[in-house]
């Protein structure tokens, strides 16, 4: 009985519900997360891990992480990864291409699908650690140039995998030599078969770059909601990928949209955060708010009781003198947009914040910024602060953009480019997770049960002495 009253690691992961199923953990792209046994913000080391192999550069990137069950999934070069919550590598498949630099993938429908170069998606059974299917995707996109000839760029995967009704939406661009972003393509694959159910492409004209880069869609009803480098938000059908609507920005967009109620709110490159109302019957776009929080962002914001919290960028570096940038950490109000607060931090915070909503209701941000220690920050309702430090004397410090991510527990990971991932917990005495400690406690509960068999006995004993 004890044995099947246990947590953990007696039951297969990959049959328990997705805790953190994409880039910013479930369908409205909004990543708050209940904690309530967080009583201060995480700063103990659990562990630190180095997976996968140095480049040239002497980096190495993760992609976005998926919790399912008591496992961590990730992808890094052309390798991908399961973990259990000790650190301890439990499986790992090859991948038909490699992730950039920013792959974030998703999952649905009992797979776990990666998105590798050329637009590529490979979906793998998280429990069999085996591959389910590959679509090669465009590999290329074709665009007419002034002399008639035909230019041919290859695409890349850097947006996020959405997942919704059977269907997996993927985003991709193509950049020229002189990087800019000239094309791309939404494709809609099925999620059992890896079928192509629709392609739409778009392509750079006079009004400027086009195609998906680091961001996103949604789900909202019958209706897919996409943004990019044209900057436009764009609705469609989600079955189709015919356009219904769409709505100018005015600035492109690196980051994807959240929904939250009945509106859409999306960050622009020129550091605007913008809300429009969604019409989920009609499949249409109106009340346009906006307000500037900062020079320029590529950071989705996390929303909690009406209260955005987003990053960007504050002030330039100057990388020959060696001057680091200023970022910083916005608090908007949705009601009216105002800035409630900002919080400067040493280099371009260009991650998406977590919400953890902890003890009492207390709330703890966390994000990474891009600097060169790669630690771990937190603002935990009056300031802000670096709350673990990589060791540097172990290589563990590195540049990072990656967004946190954090298990049922409360236990908050991330990875910076050295290659290391860490696992980090509040040490708070209550702070106790079952799951990690049953090896000794089963020790325990049957001593205690022995015992109170032995006691039971001897007043049975005792008992039948009076009555004889």
């Amino acid at each position: 009985m004890l044995l099947l009253w246990l947590p953990g690691p007696l039951v297969n992961a990959a049959d328990q519900e997705a805790y953190w199923a994409s880039y910013r953990s479930g369908p409205d792209n909004n990543a708050v997360k209940d904690a309530e046994k967080m009583q201060k913000p995480v700063s103990a080391k659990r562990w630190g891990v180095m997976i996968g192999e140095l480049g040239e550069w002497g980096t190495n990137s993760k992609s976005g992480m998926i919790i399912l069950g008591e496992s961590i999934f990730f992808a890094t070069d052309n390798e991908f990864y399961r973990l259990n919550k000790k650190g301890e590598v439990t499986g790992k498949a090859s991948l038909e291409g490699f992730v950039g630099y920013t792959a974030r993938p998703a999952y649905g429908e009992g797979v776990v699908v990666i998105p590798l170069n050329g637009g590529a998606l490979q979906a793998i059974d998280p429990r069999e650690m085996k591959t389910v299917w590959v679509n090669q995707g465009p590999g290329m996109i074709e665009l007419p140039s002034d002399e008639g000839e035909e230019s041919v760029f290859p695409l890349q995967n850097s947006s996020t995998l959405h997942i919704a009704d059977g269907l997996v939406y993927s985003l991709t661009f193509a950049q020229d030599e002189a990087w800019v972003s000239v094309g791309g393509y939404i494709q809609a694959v099925d999620a059992r078969t890896g079928r192509t159910v629709w392609q739409e492409a778009e392509y750079m004209s006079d009004q400027g770059p086009a195609g998906y880069h680091m961001s996103g869609s949604l789900v909202r009803g019958q209706w897919l909601l996409t943004a990019g480098e044209r900057g436009r938000l764009e609705v469609r059908n989600a079955r189709t990928g015919e356009l219904k609507n769409e709505a100018l920005i005015g600035s492109k967009i690196n980051a994807p949209p959240v929904a939250w109620e009945d509106e859409i709110v999306l960050t622009t490159y020129d550091g605007r955060l913008v809300v429009f109302h969604f019409d989920e019957l009609e499949g249409s776009l109106s009340q346009k708010r906006e307000s500037t929080f900062a020079i320029n962002t590529n950071s989705t914001p996390a929303i909690y009781q009406g209260l955005a919290y987003v990053g960007g960028l504050a002030e330039y570096g100057d990388w020959e003198t060696g001057q680091p940038s200023t970022g910083l950490l916005a608090l908007i109000d949705l009601e009216d947009l105002t800035v409630v607060n900002t919080f400067e931090t040493e280099g371009e915070l260009q991650s998406s914040p977590l919400v953890a909503v902890g003890k009492g209701k207390r709330i703890f941000v966390y994000f990474t910024v891009n600097n060169e220690v790669g630690g771990l920050y937190a603002y935990d309702g009056r300031e802000i602060k670096r709350v673990f430090e990589p060791d540097q004397g172990a290589a563990e410090q590195n540049y990072t953009i990656f967004s946190p991510v954090m298990d049922q527990e409360g236990t908050v990971y991330y990875a910076n480019d050295s290659g290391f991932i860490f696992a980090l917990h509040d040490d708070s005495p209550s702070a106790f997770s079952l799951s990690e400690n049953w090896p000794w406690l089963l020790p325990a509960l049957i001593v205690v049960f022995a015992l109170i068999l032995v006691r039971l006995f001897f007043l049975s004993k005792s008992k039948a002495k009076k009555k004889g």
